[in-house]
């Protein structure tokens, strides 16, 4: 979720990221935390576990996934993944790797 202000309402923040507000704080599902004070941007990425990214030179912030483990990822099983060769015809399939140490490096320009 993108972010033009770092202090909003937390209710906003909340129902965005797919959080309902209750009396015990913010709840997803079973799972509900304490909101206390938090009314900014870095208060709620840390209570609810988000990763956050801020430019402050653009005044925007990346709010990321909740994390109630801690961990970004749920599991370390990649999914299946094929590209096209860029040298020749093919394709190369990332299931073709397995067991062999394999480095991927994605990019965006955005």
């Amino acid at each position: 979720m993108l972010l033009s202000d770092q202090t909003v309402e937390p209710g906003e923040v909340f129902a965005a990221a797919g959080w309902e507000i209750k009396p015990e704080g913010a709840c997803r599902g079973p799972v509900c935390v304490p909101l206390g004070e938090a009314t900014t941007v870095q208060a709620i990425a840390q209570r609810l576990g988000m990763p956050l990214v801020t430019s402050d030179s653009h005044d925007l912030a990346a709010l990321g996934p909740a994390t109630v483990s801690g961990r970004a990822l749920t599991s370390a099983v990649a999914p299946d993944l094929e590209l096209p060769l860029v040298v020749g015809d093919g394709v190369w399939r990332l299931a073709d790797q397995r067991g062999r140490r394999t480095v991927m490096v994605a990019w965006a320009p955005w």
